[in-house]
């Protein structure tokens, strides 16, 4: 996401990543666990290393445990504040279920949506990000 709109000095007060939640696909919370969000830098653009890159904070929390269709969202105040503090222009945060895959020829995972496609959840991944200025 990029932050480098924030104006110089501004503290952030709170941030939410929100996303939605879309079609659910076998059991992915039952055979993987919660759905958790690292803080991460991703550089100039997202890239397969991206996905195995060193975590800035690993799993800073859990943005979803369930497979209700939904807006999930997630407290990454932190986060943003330590881009800020770091001069950083984005704030980055990867999205994966803790559990390692088990093996199995069944497919497990859920969509999470973009554009409200494919399906009926229309919340577009965003950062909400309420600060103040000195």
């Amino acid at each position: 996401f990029d932050t480098s709109g924030l104006p110089g000095g501004a503290q952030v007060v709170a941030a939410t990543l929100r996303t939605g939640m879309d079609t659910e696909f076998g059991s992915p919370f039952t055979e993987f666990g919660n759905m958790v969000v690292d803080h991460v830098l991703l550089g100039a653009g997202l890239d397969n290393a991206d996905f195995a890159s060193a975590a800035l904070t690993t799993v800073i929390g859990a943005l979803a445990t369930d497979g209700i269709q939904e807006a999930k969202t997630m407290d990454v105040t932190s986060a943003v504040q330590a881009d800020r503090d770091a001069a950083r222009a984005t704030s980055d945060f990867r999205i994966y279920f803790v559990g390692a895959p088990d093996g199995e020829a069944d497919q497990d995972f859920v969509w999470l949506t973009n554009t409200g496609t494919p399906l009926t959840v229309a919340v577009e991944p965003e950062l909400l990000i309420t600060y103040t200025v000195p």
